[in-house]
Parts: structure tokens; C-alpha cells; sequence
């Protein structure tokens, strides 16, 4: 009878805990527990943490690996890190520091027999991928409040559906955090797509690229893709090149195209409907810039309405051409070939970056170095422009 009795009120101690937890979701305040990085325990932004997190979210966005960014949270530098992620101790280790610090706070005006004793505090090792993984899927940081009581899979998959853990209204729309958004839910939802995609190789070793043309270039003679060894790209039997000389050609090409004032539009074309229709949309609102404009020199409208419409106008465009941008190339490539300034965002790119512009620009092929010559030949480097 006391087993029963101590299991009934464990059983509706769980429910009014969950109950809580539900009643907390649903009105927006932050969810007890620890903190994520970037936020305090009450919802609050913590500054250089929260810059940490943009960081984290733009280079993901713009096709960097989760070991890159691993890296450079850890503070290891290579030409594969990311020098705009700021290095950062683990977050562990910093809550630990915190919550010990609020303890001794706590206990300096109690009787020594009631203070709280301090936890140790962990080695400041190496970030693991799984965190930066579960910042980045981390629904909070685009404002919104989830509950959920068991991981959702997406579709049956072995992926868990964060988007399904955000808790809804009675209308279906998603409930919002009485906390300030540290990244737009633009880029949160990229980000789910390419997490989400099934493209995408995960839990496989040595499947990072390390240099820019390995497995990326092809072979002029067979068409098979080539091989990185020893600081050459290799085909069996059939050529060995210089990776240095290859990506250093291959590299100005494209910020050459890149540059390239006309056409204004880096991106390739590709046969979908869609982008038609996106075109035409920006050049109306285009058109809407242009007739206003003409509308206050000729005195008709305030500078105060020129600039209303500009901004209007100007913010739309910006959402067309981020769904061209997708509907165009890949993930990987996009934020680089739809930046005011292609060839700077190129350079200031990591690996994954410059690999993917590589990917939906132009096919590069090597063919076998003329023999007895010894300076670098640019036409035996095939670039077929998509």
C-alpha cells in the first residue's frame, strides 16, 4: 500500500510538473534548466555570446561543416576554420562557473553546515559538433517556444523534427518567446532545410573535403573525378597536376566571373518557371523604385514617401532574390553569389564556400600537362561555364 501510495504521488507530481512546464511554454517566458548560449536564464541576451551564435548560424548558412566550426570555436586555426567565429571557452564549463559563483554568493550568510558545496568544473576542451548541431537546431534562437514531450521524427526518419517541437496556438500559429530573437526566422529555416536534407553526409569519416578540387574536379580524359595526393590531383594512369598551380588558376577565374559587370547576374540559369516569374516580380518592384524616384525630382511626392517606398520595395526584392538564390544553386554557394559584393564575399569564404560557387558556376576539367614544358599551361584547365 505505501509502494502504491508513493507511485500515485510521483505520478501526479510528473503531471503537474508537466502541466507547468506546458502553462510556462504557452505564455512565452523561458524555460528553466540551463542556459543556452547566447541567453541568460531569464531570457536576456548575453552580447559576445549572441554575436557567437550569428556567427555560427551565417556560416552554416553559407555551406561551412560542422567540424569547421567546431574548430573555430575551439580556437584551432587551419585553412578549413572560420576566422569569423570567435573562438569561445565550452559552455559547459562556463554554466559551471556561474552556477558555482551563485552558490558561493549564496552561501556566504549561511551557517557552514548549510552551504552548498561548489561542482567541478570541467576541462575547457574542444567543442564537440553535437552541441554546435543542437545550437543550430535550437527553435529559441529564432524567438519561438517549444514543448514537446518526446522527439517528433520527421516522416519516420532517423531526424528529429525541431520544427515539430515548437508549440502552437489554438489557431495553429506558432507561440513566441517573451525574449529577443537572436537570429531571423529566415535563416533558422534555411538552416532546418539543409540540416534536414537528405543530401546531406553525416557520421561518415574523411568525407570533409580538405582542398579545393578534390572530388570536385574531373579528369579531361575519363571524366572520373580526381583525387588529392601529395599536393597533386590525381588520376591513375592517367594525369598528375599541381594543386597549387590548378586552384590558384582555377581560383582567379571565378572571382574573374565573379566581377564580371555584365551580365549583373553571377548566378546560372536554370530552366524552372519560377525564376521567371521572380525575375519579372524584381523588375517590378524595380520599376516602383525607379517611378517614385522620378515622382520627387519632379516635386509630386516628400522625400519622407521616396523613402517609404524604397525601403517597401527595396525589402521585397531582397526576399525574391534570397528564393532565387535557392531555386538556383546550392546551399553552399548561396549566401557568396547573392551578396552586394560577390568577389570580397568569395575571398572572406571558407572551403565549403568556395566549393560550392565552384559547383554551380562551371565544370573544371585537367587534362595531362604537355610534356617538356615547364610553366603552368591555362588550356590544359577546362572550365565549362553552366
Amino acid at each position: 500500500m505505501k509502494a502504491a501510495v508513493a507511485r500515485s504521488e510521483v505520478e501526479r507530481k510528473t503531471a503537474r510538473q508537466s502541466a507547468a512546464q506546458v502553462q510556462r511554454a504557452a505564455q512565452g517566458r523561458a524555460p528553466k534548466g540551463m542556459r543556452p548560449l547566447g541567453y541568460t536564464v531569464a531570457g536576456g541576451i548575453i552580447a559576445h555570446e549572441a554575436e557567437a551564435v550569428r556567427a555560427i548560424f551565417i556560416a552554416f548558412n553559407a555551406g561551412s561543416s560542422l567540424s569547421a566550426i567546431t574548430a573555430a570555436l575551439s580556437g584551432e586555426v587551419s585553412e578549413r576554420t572560420l576566422p569569423k567565429v570567435p573562438a569561445l571557452p565550452r559552455h559547459r564549463r562556463t554554466v559551471t562557473i556561474e552556477r558555482n559563483d551563485r552558490r558561493e554568493a549564496e552561501s556566504k550568510s549561511l551557517p557552514k553546515e548549510k552551504q552548498r558545496r561548489l561542482r567541478p568544473v570541467p576541462a575547457n576542451g574542444p567543442w564537440p559538433p553535437s552541441t554546435v548541431l543542437g545550437i543550430l537546431r535550437n527553435p529559441r534562437y529564432a524567438g519561438y517556444t517549444t514543448y514537446t514531450p518526446n522527439n517528433v521524427q520527421a516522416g519516420g526518419g532517423k531526424r528529429r523534427s525541431w520544427r515539430a517541437s515548437i508549440l502552437r496556438d489554438e489557431a495553429g500559429e506558432p507561440v513566441r518567446g517573451q525574449w529577443d530573437p537572436i537570429v531571423d526566422e529566415g535563416t533558422w529555416s534555411a538552416v532546418q532545410d539543409r540540416l534536414d536534407s537528405t543530401d546531406r553526409v553525416t557520421n561518415r569519416v574523411g568525407t570533409e573535403r580538405r582542398h579545393l578540387g578534390s572530388g570536385l574536379y574531373r579528369c579531361g580524359v575519363c571524366d572520373q573525378r580526381l583525387r588529392s595526393h601529395s599536393g597533386s590531383y590525381r588520376c591513375a594512369g592517367h594525369i598528375t597536376r599541381s594543386r597549387e598551380q590548378v586552384d590558384e588558376f582555377v581560383t582567379a577565374t571565378i572571382r574573374a566571373r565573379l566581377a564580371r559587370p555584365v551580365p549583373a547576374d553571377p548566378l546560372p540559369s536554370q530552366d524552372e518557371p519560377r525564376l521567371k516569374e521572380i525575375k519579372a516580380e524584381i523588375g517590378t518592384h524595380r520599376a516602383r523604385i525607379a517611378r517614385a524616384q522620378r515622382d520627387y525630382d519632379d516635386a509630386v511626392i516628400e522625400g519622407r514617401d521616396l523613402k517609404r517606398v524604397r525601403e517597401h520595395e527595396e525589402a521585397a526584392i531582397s526576399t525574391l532574390n534570397a528564393e532565387r538564390v535557392r531555386l538556383s544553386t546550392n546551399a553552399t554557394a548561396g549566401v557568396v553569389l547573392a551578396a552586394a559584393h560577390p568577389v570580397t564575399a568569395s575571398q572572406a569564404a571558407d572551403l565549403g564556400a568556395k566549393r560550392g560557387v565552384i559547383e554551380s558556376l562551371c565544370e573544371v576539367r585537367l587534362l595531362p600537362h604537355r610534356r617538356g614544358v615547364k610553366a603552368f599551361d591555362p588550356e590544359s584547365v577546362q572550365i565549362s561555364w553552366r
